[in-house]
C-alpha cells in the first residue's frame, strides 16, 4: 500500500472521492484524518493545524515508527499484529457478540434526573473501557473453549498501555470491537456521477479478540449497573463511566460504592462538583463545568431563569462527602483542570481500516 499525505479538509477528501473514484473514509471529528482509498494507494487528508496529527507522530517516533504516513488506526493494528503479535488469525469471532456488537446497548450506561437542583460530587472511572479489558485472561476469547493462549499479548499490553494517550486507548479498543466499516463511493445509480453515497460493510478482523473487547465493554456496564444499584437514588446522573452522588448519600452507602469499586480495582477521580442541574443527560451544568454545547446551556439558563452557584459554594459541597473530605483538605484545588468536554461517543467512533 502507498501512503500518500495531502493537506485538506473532508470537503476536500470528499470531492477528490468524487473526481477520482474510490472509497471516502471519513474521520472521528474535524481534527481527525479523512481517508481516500483507490485501488493500491492511500490519500490521507490532514489539517494543517490538526493537533491529532501532532499526537499521532509523537506516538509514532515513541514506538519508533516513522512518524509519516501514520494514522491513529495504523498505529493501532501495527501494535496488535507487529508488537504484541496477538495470534487471532485461526481463532473465530462469536456470533452472540456479533449480535450483541450489533445492538449496542452496552457501550453506555446512563441514567439522569432532570430539571431538578441537587448538590452533588461527579465521580469518574478513569479509562473504564481500558481497564475493564486489561482485567481480562487473555485477549482471545471462546464462548464454547474460554479464554485461550494469547502469545503474551495480553501481559505486554498491560505494560505498554499507560504510555498511551486516552484518544489511543479508544482507537484500539475501536479497531479490535469493530463489527462493520462505513465509507462514501460513488453512486453508480446516477448518470453523472456528482455525489457520494454511504455504503457498509461487515469486517470483523481479529477474531476471538472481538470477543474480548466486547465482553470487557459489557462488564463495564454491569460494573455501572451494581454502582446504580448500591446507591438508588443518591445516584442523580450516570454517563458510561461516570456518576454524580447527591451530598445526601449516608456515608454506609457512600462508603459501599467504594469498596466495590477497589474491589474491581478501579480508579477515579472528581470530575466537578457543586450545585448541579440538568434538562437532559447531556445538557445541563455541574458546579461550575457546562456539560454540552456552552451556548445553548446558557440560553436554556436564560430562558428558565437558572443560576450557577459561585465557585467557592461549589467546594463546600466536596467537603459534605465523607470519603472525600480529607482528601479535599489536603488539596482543594482537587478539580481544578476539569474538563468541560461532554463523555466521548465511544460508539460513534470512527475506525481508519485504510
Amino acid at each position: 500500500m502507498e501512503y500518500i499525505t495531502v493537506w485538506g479538509d473532508y470537503l476536500a477528501a470528499y470531492h477528490f472521492c468524487l473526481e477520482n473514484g474510490g472509497q471516502l473514509f471519513s474521520g472521528n471529528g474535524k481534527d481527525s484524518a479523512n481517508v481516500v482509498l483507490i485501488g493500491k494507494k492511500c490519500y490521507t487528508f490532514w489539517q494543517k493545524n490538526s493537533q491529532r496529527l501532532i499526537e499521532v507522530r509523537q506516538l509514532a517516533e515513541h514506538f519508533g515508527l516513522n512518524p509519516e504516513g501514520q494514522t491513529g488506526g495504523r498505529i493501532a493494528r501495527w501494535l496488535i499484529d507487529d508488537l504484541l503479535q496477538l495470534p487471532y488469525q485461526q481463532t473465530y469471532w462469536s456470533k452472540s457478540y456479533r449480535n450483541l456488537a450489533k445492538k449496542g446497548a452496552h457501550w453506555h450506561y446512563t441514567t439522569c434526573d432532570c430539571k431538578q437542583y441537587f448538590w452533588g460530587v461527579e465521580i469518574d472511572i478513569k479509562s473504564a473501557y481500558f481497564s475493564s479489558l486489561l482485567k481480562c485472561k487473555s485477549l482471545l476469547y471462546s464462548p464454547s473453549i474460554g479464554y485461550m493462549a494469547d502469545n503474551n499479548a495480553l501481559e505486554n499490553l498491560k505494560i505498554l498501555y499507560k504510555d498511551f494517550p486516552k484518544w489511543f486507548r479508544l482507537q484500539l479498543l475501536g479497531c479490535i470491537s469493530s463489527w462493520r466499516v462505513f465509507y462514501q463511493t460513488r453512486d453508480k445509480k446516477s448518470l453523472e456521477n456528482r455525489e457520494l453515497v454511504v455504503k457498509t460493510r461487515q469486517h470483523i478482523k481479529y477474531g476471538a479478540a472481538f470477543n474480548v473487547a466486547h465482553r470487557a465493554i459489557l462488564r463495564n456496564y454491569k460494573i455501572m449497573q451494581k454502582i446504580h444499584e448500591i446507591g438508588g437514588k443518591h445516584i442523580r446522573r450516570m454517563h458510561t463511566d461516570s456518576f454524580l452522588l447527591d451530598i445526601d448519600i449516608p456515608d454506609s452507602i457512600e462508603f459501599a460504592i467504594f469498596d466495590y469499586l477497589a474491589e474491581k480495582g478501579l480508579q477515579y477521580s472528581i470530575k466537578g462538583y457543586g450545585y448541579c442541574y440538568f434538562w437532559d443527560l447531556n445538557t445541563g451544568f455541574i458546579g461550575n463545568k457546562i456539560v454540552g454545547a456552552k451556548s445553548g446551556v446558557i440560553d436554556l439558563m436564560k430562558q428558565n431563569n437558572i443560576k450557577m452557584k459561585r465557585a467557592n459554594n461549589n467546594e463546600e459541597t466536596v467537603k459534605n462527602l465523607h470519603y472525600f473530605s480529607e482528601a479535599f483538605k489536603d488539596n482543594p484545588s482537587i478539580n481544578s483542570n476539569v474538563s468541560d468536554s461532554n463523555p466521548p461517543e465511544y460508539r460513534q467512533i470512527e475506525i481508519d481500516f485504510t
